[in-house]
């Protein structure tokens, strides 16, 4: 969890400042003395052993009422650094506490013990106690600090407080920005969460962009793509979905069906039919009939109706509908190859579910009219006059072969 790196760090820290005074003579400018600093020295080695009961009974031995208020501080910020190696959030709460409850500390002291409770508290989900820490932080201060502007709109961020959360976090990334310095990379995600929380999705890119300059990373470019997806701009979509597909980022079966789709919708389906074949090879796309027939599809779009029947084919042989039966003989017919037409279309009638029976058994007709089997033709058409939709197309064609036997007959 990110607020337990960012607490060991903020602990560390400030041991550090603590520490960093040792074998200075000036003992008197922080009032602290030197045995009470190699109790505090040796308690911290051993936290970092994880040697914890034998580290508090160390702080232990140092009798409060013999500590100066600023010792006391001290031993306070020790345990609480032992607490929270413990991962004793609530204890190391307590402990902090107390050392704000001492008076006339410093103020680098009392930053650092408020910084560590705004930590605390979050990583305890006890939002409303780390926003009052925050706001006392940001009271000690002329200008605001951007990282407790940040801690602070991550808060809001989690009470729902979305107005409040947005409005904070810019403040801190224009403070950040004002100084010279790259704001952090959670202010831009956070700022980008709570616009989606919003629904503001055209505010959006504006915000990945600029990660994407920053922290260049895969993962924001796909972010970016998918916002492009929600906005209507398939085409944006398509040109940064295209290199993260060619470099090996995107894997996924339904990622790499939507980038087939884009390929197809924006005229190069040959692409998508090729994506779709490639996938299938490998098995990051399932040969199901959904995806079989989006290859068939995209070879028809790529004016490549040979490379469309056999995929297309599969799929109507996965199906338990007669439809893409029916969508295989039209390939044939187009194709004037009218056996394999018919052989398709019977399949197609022989289902048990079809929509449009009249237009299939129409298509069959045809197709073995064009085979010359005028008999088996006017059969079909026989059976087509029956169903109302298709009655007047094939009466006219069954006079059409009528003529056309009785000129044969003579």
């Amino acid at each position: 969890m990110i607020w337990k790196a960012l607490i060991r760090r903020g602990s560390l820290w400030l041991l550090a400042v603590i520490l960093l005074a040792g074998g200075n003579p000036g003992w008197a400018v922080t009032g602290i003395d030197q045995r009470v600093f190699r109790v505090l020295s040796q308690a911290q080695e051993l936290a970092d052993q994880e040697q914890y009961s034998q580290a508090l009974a160390t702080l232990d031995s140092m009798k409060d009422s013999r500590l100066s208020g600023y010792e006391r501080a001290q031993k306070l910020n020790v345990r609480a650094y032992i607490q929270t190696r413990q991962e004793n959030y609530r204890g190391a709460i307590g402990s902090y506490q107390q050392l704000l409850g001492i008076a006339r500390l410093p103020d680098g002291l009392v930053k650092n013990a408020l910084r560590m409770l705004v930590q605390l508290n979050m990583a305890e989900s006890e939002y409303p106690a780390a926003l009052r820490y925050t706001d006392r932080l940001l009271a000690l201060d002329k200008v605001p600090d951007p990282a407790v502007l940040g801690m602070k709109a991550m808060c809001h961020y989690q009470l729902e407080e979305l107005g409040a959360a947005l409005t904070t976090v810019q403040r801190a990334i224009e403070l950040e920005l004002g100084a010279g310095r790259t704001p952090a990379e959670s202010w831009y995600l956070l700022e980008n969460a709570i616009y989606h929380g919003r629904e503001q999705y055209r505010e959006m890119p504006r915000v990945l962009r600029t990660l994407i300059a920053q922290y260049p990373k895969d993962r924001y470019v796909y972010t970016l793509a998918t916002v492009y997806g929600q906005l209507d701009r398939s085409r944006e979509q398509l040109l940064l979905l295209e290199p993260l597909y060619e470099s090996g980022y995107i894997t996924e079966e339904n990622q790499l069906a939507h980038l087939a789709s884009l390929f197809m919708a924006h005229d190069v389906p040959e692409k998508g039919a090729r994506l779709l074949e490639r996938g299938m090879k490998n098995g990051s796309i399932e040969k199901s009939v959904r995806r079989l027939d989006q290859l068939g599809q995209a070879w028809l779009l790529a004016r490549e109706p040979h490379r469309a029947i056999e995929p297309l084919t599969r799929a109507a042989a996965q199906s338990d509908s007669g439809e893409l039966f029916v969508r295989v003989a039209q390939v044939h017919i187009n194709l004037a190859q009218w056996q394999p037409a018919e052989r398709a279309l019977k399949r197609a009638l022989a289902a048990d579910r079809l929509r449009n029976r009249g237009n299939a058994l129409l298509l069959l007709g045809m197709s073995q009219y064009n085979q010359g089997h005028l008999d088996d033709a006017i059969g079909t058409f026989e059976a087509a006059r029956k169903i109302d939709a298709v009655s007047v197309n094939s009466a006219n064609w069954l006079d059409f072969l009528r003529r056309e036997r009785q000129l044969a007959e003579r």
